[in-house]
């Protein structure tokens, strides 16, 4: 009787591991609502970039062969989208792009000057015609971010090594403040920010290093030398980038898992004084959220994006959420009236254009998956406690 006792509780124990130890997936996505963000007359191809929490876009139109580059903005009024083309600098050839956009609808990117010198761009939310970034109209430059107070973080070219530096302007008509260099690499690029950092990455044009993701702190009214991200211990890595960082200062990026010859999902997070490193498997970080509850991307060329939910981490491929579409990737996320607005980025499985589209109303369905161990264990105490019920 003793033995049969211990082998049911050997059952019980079993299921206890069995539901401790399961993972979660997205077995079912359900969406509402899919906005084609259309495109210009006589263009081909589209993206969306970046959404504020007005829910204006910004993004680049273009043709085969990447000619006819042009800047647009999508406003968002009254539940749909219209679209504007952002002008080129006056007498400069008609090819621009806008990399970020703020909550005035300001945008950043790049655009060519009359002397054909592709130079950091600033569009106001009030007109379509470019300020251009000081410091970058020698040898060219380009904005890859503005936050809600007007500060751009960038990158300026100049002629003699290193000739990418990362840049801070202040407002888009003030001088341009040259960040310290990462002086192990000759390229430098600054892409995001916050109250305290920025964030980029160096990379040398010879190719013989690889890109790191580096950040710089700042103090008083300069930025400290630039330092390089950590990387988990537990691979051996290549290249590693950063991206996106937050009001928390949580970074998602990716790097480049020598292991499994893949990209990996990477979360960096500042605990105290120190920087914390988390790889989340196969996949691009491209946004994290304010809360830090989301991130979006892509995973192997899919759209997907991960929620957090408690101590883990969920993830949800949308790429066949379209039909006739692929979707490759989440570019942006914004939470308005509560609701998540992903901007996302498809290719036509019949013509091959690119459109952007934006995703609301998402309702993701979780399922329980055993690990293979639990399913084991459970079987091995199953047979053993029937067989022994058997021999009574």
């Amino acid at each position: 009787m003793q033995t049969q006792k211990s082998y049911f509780m050997l059952l019980v124990c079993s299921l206890i591991v069995l539901l401790c130890s399961s993972v979660q997936y997205a077995a079912e996505i359900e969406i509402n609502d899919i906005t084609d963000l259309g495109t210009l007359s006589g263009i081909e191809h589209i993206r969306g970039m970046h959404i504020n929490s007005s829910g204006d876009i910004s993004g680049q139109a273009w043709n085969d062969g990447f000619i006819d580059r042009s800047a647009v903005r999508w406003e968002y009024i009254n539940g749909s989208w219209t679209i504007t083309e952002l002008e080129p600098f006056t007498g400069g050839a008609e090819s621009s792009e806008p990399h970020a956009i703020n909550d005035s609808s300001q945008a950043v990117g790049w655009a060519h000057t009359s002397t054909g010198v592709l130079t950091g761009a600033f569009w106001d939310s009030e007109t379509s015609t470019p300020t251009l970034l000081q410091g970058t109209d020698t040898y060219g430059g380009r904005g890859y971010y503005i936050n809600n107070a007007g500060q751009i973080a960038g990158v300026i070219i100049e002629a003699d090594s290193p000739y990418y530096k990362g840049s801070y302007w202040e407002s888009a008509t003030s001088s341009v403040q040259v960040l310290p260099l990462y002086t192990e690499r000759d390229i430098n690029l600054a892409v995001r920010m916050n109250d305290d950092y920025i964030i980029g990455l160096a990379s040398n044009a010879t190719g013989t290093e690889p890109t790191r993701a580096i950040y710089w702190e700042k103090s008083g009214a300069s930025w400290n030398d630039p330092q390089a991200l950590i990387l988990p211990s537990t691979s051996t890595w290549g290249m590693s980038q950063a991206w996106s960082i937050n009001a928390l200062n949580q970074m998602t990026g990716w790097a480049y898992n020598e292991d499994d010859s893949s990209y990996h999902l990477i979360l960096w997070e500042l605990e105290g004084s120190s920087w914390t490193v988390s790889d989340m498997g196969i996949g691009m970080g491209l946004t994290i959220s304010d809360d830090g509850s989301m991130i979006v991307g892509s995973s192997s060329d899919h759209a997907t994006y991960w929620m957090k939910d408690g101590d883990e981490w969920v993830s949800y491929d949308i790429y066949d959420a379209l039909d006739g579409w692929t979707l490759y990737s989440i570019h942006d996320a914004q939470i308005i009236n509560d609701e998540i607005y992903f901007v996302v980025n498809g290719i036509n499985d019949t013509t091959g254009e690119y459109h952007g589209f934006v995703i609301t109303g998402i309702t993701p369905t979780t399922t329980v998956v055993p690990e293979p161990l639990s399913f084991l264990l459970l079987g091995i105490s199953a047979v053993t406690a029937i067989r022994k019920y058997r021999s009574r």
